[in-house]
């Protein structure tokens, strides 16, 4: 997440934009159908498509998915649910890879935010009643405000899997106060996938030093010294 006073960032994408051809990797076994691609947000500057040979990028990402379960204690078999932005809505589904692929798991369903309202979107946890929710943290903060001004009891949930975006410490409380649930936060890019995540007993992250080199830099990727703010930097 490079800060917006750093100009060379941009030159970096551009140079990535227009090189792109003479900067792909390709073995003459592999197909186009074996490499996955997506596109940065921009948010952060110039976005930028990025391409990942499957065979490799899902095992490492469905093995850093499995840690994060074990180490935060979760149960497959209860009830899950996800919010995600373009996610293709599902009912009658499971938790599905990876941990369909060591035993029984329980039920979920997923919900497109950009195709719902937030009252729908509630109206879909009220009805699956999930104790672990993947969303966002703005889509935590407004169930939690919807869920405040509905009458009746509140659906507990167990665990809040926060992504995406920074997470403040107002939707860590709401969390709290509303469905008794602890926000787990996770810290990853389209480009790096899974780069961080939350440490199961404090509020600080582990780096997933297993397949990401994370650094935090100033100007021209001098170390931070301790206590200084800067970039993050990641190979």
């Amino acid at each position: 997440a490079a800060s917006s006073d750093y100009p060379l960032r941009d030159v970096y994408k551009r140079q990535i934009q227009e090189h792109t051809p003479a900067m792909r990797a390709r073995h003459p076994d592999w197909s186009e159908a074996d490499i996955g691609t997506n596109a940065t947000s921009g948010s952060t500057g110039r976005p930028v498509r990025v391409e990942k040979l499957n065979a490799v990028y899902q095992p490492l990402y469905q093995a850093l998915s499995m840690v994060d379960h074990h180490w935060h204690g979760r149960d497959a078999a209860k009830p899950a649910g996800a919010f995600r932005p373009g996610a293709e809505d599902a009912d009658g589904g499971n938790w599905g890879p990876p941990m369909a692929w060591f035993g029984p798991v329980g039920p979920a369903f997923r919900r497109d935010v950009a195709r719902h309202s937030i009252e729908e979107l509630y109206a879909a946890f009220e009805r699956y009643r999930p104790a672990y929710v993947t969303g966002s943290p703005e889509v935590v903060f407004a169930l939690a405000r919807v869920a405040r001004e509905k009458p009746g009891p509140v659906p507990p949930v167990e665990q809040f899997l926060t992504y995406s975006a920074h997470l403040p410490e107002e939707v860590r409380q709401l969390a709290r106060e509303v469905f008794g649930a602890r926000v787990v936060d996770r810290y990853s890019s389209d480009e790096c996938g899974w780069i961080a995540a939350q440490c199961p007993k404090h509020r600080h992250y582990h780096v997933m030093a297993a397949t990401s080199l994370v650094e935090i830099v100033v100007d021209a990727g001098r170390p931070c010294a301790t206590g200084q703010a800067g970039r993050v930097l990641v190979t």
